[in-house]
């Protein structure tokens, strides 16, 4: 019992640092942080939810082949008028440099010299079409599409011009734009539903989701700041000579100070639990919108994730670290894991190196857990529990909880085989 109370007291000691610093402050941070980027994300979706508006690419036809009376160029603004909006740009390097590094446009479309004369004799002849050049805007989807249109126009009228051999280049492009106004036309039509319920329900799972991934970071810090340094405190020479000296087995003190790292472990986990019950009360759905069943291995999947940063403060300890070394690899250490857990980075966004990285960090499967009290991370956002990934995800936690504990426990057995210095003779004045 005087152990326990030994070991609060060197936590205690550093109250400020421990509690306020990292578990107060780190944990309302992720918070507000997690929150923003959901509010942020779901606002920008519910303003395009609502209505379909149809996508528009801007395009510029620069006709250099006049002799033609610009055939091609009217005959592009007639086929793609519904897709595209065109605009005018002078015939200068510049000014087509311009137009595309302002993103005034998202594809250009030349028309060589002698275009229409070449592409005619080579659609009645069947030998090589000519080529009309084209430049897209960087990264853009709409103008690869608008791309595909102009090439599907291209081969239309060529197919046109080798059908009829008598049909004029102004004939071909006529017939293709006639025929492409005979298509059916897709009609958008709005469907009633309860479209505000279905954005609060998905607002409060996400926040859920966001915020209990973000927590990785604090809970990892707090406990292995807190453990660490009761561990390194007892293992000090001067401590341990005291120790040895004491009525008390070796079994009483590390079950004391056992039993003051898992106190400070529920702590840290009921403070964080709490944060999250009160994110998922506040959002629009509120916890009826989140299963009972998701909630409780979610608590799970953090009180494991807090004895695994208290096995990991454990081992941290057994090096006797000093204070400042042992903050320093906690923070550390609780930033790699909460960056390659896929809290603060979506794992879409991860190379698969990264990934495979990740994996050998308790944070990523802590998140993964997370997201199996949900279905799992491919999983639709109202998807059922997976309970076997669950219990796999929150088993390899434990496993990570395992090896750290064995590590420490061999560095403080080592240390027991070839004892360093025992400290000084005299008690020293603290």
């Amino acid at each position: 019992m005087r152990t326990c109370k030994t070991a609060f007291l060197v936590i205690w000691s550093h109250k400020t640092v421990i509690f306020l610093g990292y578990l107060f402050a780190c944990s309302l941070l992720m918070i507000m942080l997690s929150v923003g980027v959901v509010h942020g994300t779901l606002s920008d979706g519910n303003e395009r939810a609502d209505a379909f508006q149809q996508v528009t690419v801007g395009v510029a036809v620069i006709d250099r082949d006049a002799d033609s009376g610009h055939a091609f160029k009217q005959g592009l603004e007639r086929a793609l008028v519904d897709n595209a909006t065109f605009h005018e740009v002078s015939d200068t390097t510049r000014d087509m440099q311009d137009a595309l590094a302002t993103d005034q446009i998202k594809l250009l479309v030349i028309i060589p010299q002698g275009y229409t004369e070449r592409f005619v004799q080579a659609a009645r002849e069947g030998s090589e079409m000519p080529s009309m050049d084209t430049v897209t805007g960087a990264s853009s989807g709409t103008a690869a599409m608008a791309g595909i249109q102009v090439n599907g126009f291209l081969d239309a009228v060529r197919l046109a011009l080798a059908s009829d051999t008598d049909a004029t280049i102004d004939e071909a492009i006529d017939l293709v734009v006639e025929q492409q106004a005979d298509l059916p036309q897709v009609t958008v039509r709005a469907v009633s539903g309860d479209g505000e319920a279905e954005r609060s329900t998905a607002t409060s799972i996400t926040a859920f989701i966001v915020v209990a991934g973000s927590m990785v970071y604090s809970m990892m810090m707090v406990m292995t700041l807190a453990v660490g340094l009761v561990v390194s405190r007892f293992n000090e020479p001067l401590v341990r000579s005291r120790l040895a000296a004491a009525p008390q087995s070796s079994a009483s003190i590390g079950g004391g100070v056992m039993v003051a790292s898992l106190v400070v472990a529920v702590v840290v986990w009921a403070y964080h639990a709490a944060l999250l019950l009160v994110v998922g009360a506040v959002m629009p759905g509120g916890l009826d919108a989140l299963d009972p069943s998701r909630i409780a291995l979610s608590l799970t999947s953090m009180l494991v994730l807090c004895l695994t940063a208290l096995a990991f403060g454990f081992m941290i300890g057994q090096f006797s670290l000093s204070w400042n070394a042992t903050s320093g690899v906690a923070n550390v250490a609780s930033m790699v894991a909460a960056f390659l857990s896929g809290a603060w980075v979506p794992s879409s966004m991860m190379p698969d190196v990264v990934i495979a990285l990740a994996k050998f960090t308790p944070g990523w499967w802590y998140v993964e857990s997370i997201y199996q009290s949900f279905g799992g991370r491919d999983a639709v956002i109202a998807g059922a529990p997976d309970f076997s990934g669950w219990c796999a995800s929150v088993g390899v936690l434990l496993l990570f909880s395992l090896a750290f504990a064995s590590i420490g426990l061999t560095v403080g057995r080592v240390r027991q085989l070839n004892p360093s210095a025992a400290g000084p003779a005299l008690t020293q004045v603290m």
